[in-house]
């Protein structure tokens, strides 16, 4: 056989296995073509219903469209703009006394407990130390007048690294305020104590409508150094009553900005971006928020395209159950809903393990906004309580004596949605019969057990106390407290 005949005999052998490869290839590419097309069918289909509910609920779906929703506030009225030009000022007495070891709250010292008296260094150090505030606290005490803020917000910034450079110094102002106060009460200005109070409250205010979770954590951070600081000065001072109807005013206020609940809002808004960054990178783009064992598989970039159908249904199940426990928040279910969603994350397929990457646990926050609300609502409900004994010279045998002249109704605990507890409280047998005695209003806490006012953290280290609440002192116990030396020695 000539060489031209053998050449002749291979073409269909060629031809065949040619065929075969083109086959092959069409099988392959058919079998990720079809899962694909169906996974993107199904998630694009998961996705849509999320984004038109959150069109029809009128909710942005940018934070350029969140930025234009949010309320023009004049300057002459808007406390950012006061808290922004005071920033230097108190990130300069931050590194001066943030290490300061007879400093509370601006310093590494701790408050004493309430009701002990102040340790005489601590005091002497907190005079000395406000006496070179001065002028920092005459520019924050026109905060007292502004209860709205806005801070600016750099849209041309990535929101998922943007920086948010106004949480320090906002708590710094707060905390600078609070010993203010508490100097003012020992010295005997309980007016002007309080009037500081409302500062911080107005402080905490700044940062309401916030595009993001952490700053609506820091206002309530001061919310909660606000209702602190009111209550040391209630227990060591006299005050009248228009100032305490303001406050009340002001702490009912704070309650019904609802800052959690905008957090929420702003926390559904970042998923967007946040699986933007997958669709364009992969789930190697997950390497700033998880570890590599916690991604189960990557896919070549080029494969994007085939799995755009599993990202949208990650997106789709982060905004249906952050959905969710915004409708729900500032509720006595929202605490459950959290708590199931945690469980549920854990019982997800596999395929959402994008949305267990990204997707926060927001059990523990929800638990904090909840013991934020019951805090707000006990302290406004005991300055009625104090209204009350100024108008009748005694406390009032139950909360509902309270109602209508002082208060609408009783607020519910956030926790069992049952009314806040009260309790009358002797301080001793001898002021038991001579009917002097101090009084609790409560909610029962996370662990939803009634504890009878327990207010004191236990000693171990984060531990909270069993109950939320506030107390007043009767007015014959009153009075700043500073240690005896040779007490102390």
């Amino acid at each position: 056989m000539s060489t031209i005949d053998h050449q002749q005999d291979n073409v269909p052998a060629r031809g065949k296995w040619l065929k075969r490869i083109i086959v092959g290839l069409l099988a392959l590419a058919l079998a990720v073509l079809i899962p694909a097309t169906f996974l993107k069918m199904i998630g694009r289909a998961a996705l849509s219903k999320q984004i038109a509910r959150l069109r029809e609920a009128d909710e942005p779906l940018t934070f350029a469209e969140w930025e234009a929703r949010r309320p023009t506030i004049p300057d002459d009225e808007n406390s950012a703009l006061v808290l922004g030009a005071a920033k230097a000022d108190l990130e300069s007495q931050n590194e001066t006394y943030g290490k300061h070891r007879s400093l509370p709250l601006v310093g590494r010292a701790k408050l004493p407990r309430w009701g002990e008296p102040w340790p005489g260094e601590m005091f002497d150090s907190v005079t000395e130390y406000l006496d070179h505030q001065g002028d920092l606290l005459s520019k924050l005490d026109v905060i007292h007048d502004m209860p709205y803020g806005r801070f600016e917000v750099d849209l041309s910034v990535d929101p998922i690294t943007r920086a948010l450079p106004n949480l320090s110094h906002v708590r710094g102002a707060a905390k600078l305020e609070a010993l203010a106060a508490l100097r003012d009460v020992a010295e005997g200005d309980v007016s002007q104590s309080l009037e500081r109070c409302m500062t911080i409250l107005n402080i905490g205010g700044s940062l309401t409508g916030e595009p993001n979770l952490i700053s609506a954590l820091v206002s309530m951070r001061v919310d909660a150094l606000a209702v602190q600081t009111i209550e040391r000065v209630m227990s060591a001072g006299h005050p009248v009553r228009d100032p305490l109807h303001t406050l009340e005013d002001a702490l009912r206020t704070r309650e019904s900005q609802s800052v959690f609940r905008t957090g929420l809002r702003a926390e559904r808004l970042l998923q967007i971006p946040l699986y933007e960054q997958v669709y364009k990178g992969g789930p190697a783009a997950l390497s700033y928020y998880a570890r590599a064992d916690q991604v189960p598989f990557v896919w070549p970039r080029g494969l994007n395209w085939a799995f755009s159908g599993l990202v949208d249904l990650n997106l789709a199940k982060s905004l249906e159950l952050l959905g969710q426990l915004i409708d729900v928040s500032g509720t006595g279910s929202a605490i459950p809903v959290a708590r199931a969603q945690d469980a549920q994350v854990d019982a997800l397929p596999g395929y959402y393990f994008l949305f267990r990457i990204l997707h926060p646990s927001l059990s523990r926050a929800t638990v904090r906004w909840s013991a934020h609300v019951a805090s707000l609502r006990c302290a406004r409900t005991a300055l009625s309580a104090e209204r009350y004994r100024l108008h009748s010279g005694r406390w009032p045998a139950q909360l509902g004596d309270l109602v209508p002249d002082y208060i609408e109704t009783v607020p519910l605990d956030p926790f069992d949605e049952m009314p806040l507890r009260y309790k009358i409280e002797p301080d001793s047998l001898l002021d038991r019969l001579e009917s002097r005695s101090h009084i609790i209003i409560y909610s029962i806490g996370e662990d939803g057990s009634d504890d009878g006012g327990d207010l004191d953290a236990p000693p171990e280290r984060y531990k909270r106390p069993p109950d939320v609440g506030f107390r007043l002192l009767s007015p014959e116990l009153r009075g700043f407290k500073i240690a005896d030396p040779a007490e102390e020695r």
